[in-house]
């Protein structure tokens, strides 16, 4: 697993451990928004993976979100971001991505990434929203790479290579 651990005003990220895994079961049962599929496979992949990472998202000690992605360090070196949830109650507030910039920023520095990457369901406008605010443009749509619910939907592919760094975080 990728390592990364960094914290800035009362939010926390850090890599998520076994003993989390309860948890965020309980959390997935709790809050209708938040799904992710077969959350043990989801973590061995990333444990047993050097470059793939999965994070808990805590804001005064209690789980708000999760992301998961993997870093590629190629010329240049490129971040993925496959899984992002922030709980829905911070809609609106601007928390979402602050935590998402304070994310790029770090593995901006840390790993030397200039190239983020995110792959959002095509059908899920404010996903989509979301990242073109955040400064990522649409690379390229992928047909039918998810199946969900009995139904193929499209991948979109969105882009950012223009990611800034940000000083207000401190690594853990």
């Amino acid at each position: 697993m990728l390592e990364a651990s960094f914290d800035f005003d009362d939010i926390e990220i850090t890599n998520i451990l076994r003993e989390d895994l309860p948890s965020i079961a309980r959390k997935a049962e709790e809050d209708k928004h938040f799904s992710i599929a077969r959350l043990d496979e989801r973590f061995l992949e990333s444990y047993l993976s050097e470059c793939e990472y999965f994070l808990k998202i805590l804001k005064g000690g209690s789980l708000i979100g999760l992301v998961k992605g993997r870093v590629e360090f190629k010329n240049p070196n490129e971040a993925w971001i496959w899984f992002y949830y922030i709980e829905e109650r911070f809609d609106g507030s601007g928390l979402a991505a602050e935590i998402a910039r304070q994310l790029l920023g770090y593995m901006k520095e840390e790993y030397l990434v200039k190239d983020f990457y995110i792959r959002v369901p095509m059908d899920d406008l404010k996903a989509i929203k979301f990242w073109k605010g955040m400064g990522f443009k649409t690379l390229r749509a992928v047909k039918d790479f998810y199946f969900i619910d009995g139904q193929n939907i499209d991948m979109l592919i969105l882009e950012n290579k223009n990611v800034k760094s940000v000083a207000k975080r401190k690594t853990l």
